[in-house]
């Protein structure tokens, strides 16, 4: 059976298909709610939090341009919402974001992130505590690592989705990279 693309889909649903938004949605919930639950510290409201964004794509659907990735733009749904969700329950400081240029104040430890990646992502055994701690990291970091680490996306597609500029979001993986492999060192990993 031939694998149809999501815009296939989209437009198969449009013209009066409802099994092809089924698809749609069973081929993309799962990496949706494990962006919401990691991001959210696996907040019980994350299967409510994905549903809202379903039912936005749902909304939004006549709208999706097929010259953008359908992955990115639920993504960006998905970060809008969770957004929406952290407003309402006060507990993110916006002012922990970086700006438009990427200033933070950790722009003072970059260093040489050469194997960094391994070392952090990969080499090591207990993926719980590594889980702890981007769950720590302020947000801003915590979402490039979800994005380019649990749903695969490069980082292109994590500029278009944060809204952000592609070097601004290589430099702020650069920093959270840098700053997780000094949290794992800190707890003593090795």
């Amino acid at each position: 059976m031939e694998i149809k693309s999501d815009y296939e889909l989209i437009q198969e649903y449009l013209s009066g298909n409802e099994d092809a938004l089924k698809e749609i949605i069973e081929r993309h919930y799962k990496m949706v709610y494990r962006f919401l639950f990691n991001l959210t510290h696996g907040s019980e409201e994350s299967s409510d939090l994905t549903q809202e964004v379903f039912v936005k794509v749902w909304k939004k659907i006549k709208r999706y341009d097929k010259k953008y990735n359908f992955k990115t733009w639920v993504f960006t749904i998905a970060r809008n919402t969770a957004i929406d969700f952290f407003r309402k329950k006060k507990s993110l400081v916006f002012s922990d974001f970086d700006n438009e240029e990427g200033g933070n104040p950790f722009a003072d430890t970059l260093e040489d992130e050469s194997a960094l990646q391994d070392d952090i992502f990969a080499g090591k055994e207990d993926s719980k505590k590594i889980k702890e701690i981007i769950e720590d990291l302020p947000l801003i970091y915590k979402e490039i690592l979800l994005l380019r680490y649990e749903e695969e996306l490069d980082f292109e597609e994590i500029s278009k989705v944060l809204k952000r500029p592609i070097e601004t979001v290589r430099s702020q993986h650069r920093r959270a990279v840098l700053l997780m492999k000094k949290r794992v060192n800190l707890s003593d990993f090795n």
